[in-house]
């Protein structure tokens, strides 16, 4: 708490709402340059471009979100999804805004990328390469590709070919469709009247069901959560009829 009040920080409350709805339009941005985009995640999407003047058609992307939405977004170019990746942790760390792999000497760019922030390396697979000495991407690209087979499996070997340049993992164009929906708030207090508790349970009801029409899909069954600290009570769950 002293260190953020000597820094004058100041705290807001989330607003999902706003984020979800900004993160649509950022994705309809998108699409008007390419049919070929995957919304990865809320933050975060695929697209493919053709391979004239790539670091060009970013920066006009990256202008037109700041322009339309004043929202600043990095953009990371490569031959496949690992390295592209891999150009946009340069190009946000870095402040480049759009950053290709492929401009530069690749390997020495891999030389500073640690291991455990490769796509595809999770916790216990970088432990693993770190009891052998390795540290860094460009180390974990100079492998021999038998022995990530054999020690990493599939999955590693994906990670391990992505790196270099070969497309192992394609666009995923067709969103598959939820199996739930979830439509949460917390309150900054406790709550101790029933309209407070009325209200926000209204409006997530509403944005969950906003969200199932556009997605045009039905409910089975809805179930209500309401709970305060998790080291005080017990959470109370409420399944109502279909």
């Amino acid at each position: 708490k002293s260190l953020l009040e000597s820094h004058n920080t100041a705290i807001f409350s989330a607003n999902f709402a706003l984020y979800g709805d900004l993160s649509q339009r950022i994705m309809a941005i998108l699409a008007r340059f390419t049919p070929d985009l995957e919304v990865y995640s809320v933050d975060e999407a695929f697209l493919w471009c053709p391979d004239d003047n790539r670091i060009e058609l970013g920066v006009k992307i990256k202008k037109t979100i700041q322009q339309q939405l004043g929202i600043p977004v990095s953009i990371g170019i490569g031959k496949t999804k690992t390295l592209a990746k891999v150009a946009n942790h340069f190009a946000k760390k870095r402040n480049w805004g759009v950053f290709s792999i492929h401009t530069c000497a690749e390997d020495e760019m891999l030389k500073q990328f640690d291991i455990a922030d490769i796509w595809g390396i999770g916790r216990q697979h970088r432990k693993f390469l770190n009891r052998h000495g390795i540290y860094t991407a460009k180390q974990f690209k100079y492998l021999s590709e038998k022995w990530v087979e054999k020690q990493l499996h599939k999955p590693g070997l994906r990670t391990y070919l992505e790196l270099h340049g070969k497309a192992c993992i394609p666009l995923e164009l067709v969103i598959e469709k939820r199996k739930s929906i979830l439509s949460s708030r917390s309150f900054g207090y406790p709550i101790s009247e029933l309209g407070p508790l009325q209200a926000a349970l209204a409006a997530n009801i509403i944005k969950a069901a906003e969200k199932l029409r556009q997605e045009n899909q039905r409910a089975r069954h809805i179930t209500v959560f309401i709970r305060s600290s998790p080291f005080k009570e017990d959470l109370f769950n409420f399944i109502l009829p279909p």
